[in-house]
Formats: C-alpha cells, sequence, structure tokens
C-alpha cells in the first residue's frame, strides 16, 4: 500500500518580509511580497505562514496585526484591495488569513496554513498583505513561509 509522506522544506523569508513591517504606523496597509506555489517540480500541499511583530510601545485600540492575500491564478492578475496606505476601500476583496494579536509592547508571532485559508487549494501564487491594528506603530517584524510537499512511497 502507498504512502504518503509530507515533507517539510526550509523556512525562506518572504522579499519583502523583513524591513516592511519595521515602523508601520497604525491603520496602515503593506505588502510583504509574494509566494509562487506553482513551479515546474512539484506544487506544495501547503504552505506555513510566519508572521512576527514588535510594537514600538503598549498596544492600544484593537491591538493585532491582520493578515491578508489577494491571489492570483497566473502569477500576472491578482485580486483587486489595499496594499498600502490607509485607505480600507476594497479592503473586503482580500482573502483573510489570520490575526496576530498584540499584548503591550510584546513580541507577537503566529503561524497559518495557507491551504486551510484558500478553503484547501492553493492558487499559482498569492500577494501577502499586512495591516496594523495595534494602535502604535511597529519597530519591527518579519515573515516566514515554508513549504509542505508530499511523496509518495
Amino acid at each position: 500500500m502507498a504512502v504518503v509522506k509530507n515533507t517539510l522544506g526550509s523556512q525562506q523569508t518572504l522579499t519583502n518580509g523583513t524591513g516592511t513591517l519595521n515602523s508601520l504606523a497604525s491603520g496602515t496597509f503593506v505588502s510583504c511580497g509574494t509566494i509562487t506555489f506553482a513551479s515546474s517540480n512539484k506544487t506544495a500541499l501547503d504552505v506555513l505562514l510566519h508572521v512576527r511583530a514588535s510594537p514600538s510601545t503598549n498596544v492600544s485600540g484593537n491591538q493585532q496585526l491582520v493578515v491578508y492575500a489577494k491571489r492570483s491564478l497566473d502569477g500576472t492578475v491578482v485580486e483587486t484591495g489595499p496594499t498600502s496606505g490607509t485607505s480600507t476601500t476594497e479592503e473586503g476583496h482580500l482573502t483573510f488569513i489570520g490575526v496576530v494579536s498584540l499584548a503591550g509592547s510584546n513580541t507577537g508571532g503566529r503561524v497559518f496554513s495557507l491551504a486551510s485559508a484558500f478553503g484547501g487549494t492553493l492558487p499559482f501564487s498569492a500577494q501577502i498583505v499586512v495591516k496594523n491594528e495595534a494602535g502604535v506603530s511597529l519597530t519591527s517584524g518579519q515573515v516566514y513561509y515554508q513549504e509542505v510537499t508530499g511523496d509518495v512511497t
């Protein structure tokens, strides 16, 4: 009987994932980069996304970061929605990934399953977007991802 073994790839820093969250003002969106899931080798079964950030002072308001994605079926045309600035026009078009809760001035972090957020199937690619709802600016942050592939033996 065939057995499927999941394999975790190495952790990668999202292209714009280090630095883009640094000094991100409250109420502001930022694009952290794009992950391409389709490849000539294998398409990942899942991709784990790790978002970490540190607020500049004690958080207030919603005390969180909201993580979104803009999907693409071909790597060129992406869904609509904000990727910078403070306008919430078309925020509802973004695909909700999850929330990173922040407390006090402590670093917060969380890992998300992108396949789960996309209903079980990864698109060709997705641009990761973060909105700061911490009530204060961030001092630092990182976005990492790790592919999960499978082999049948």
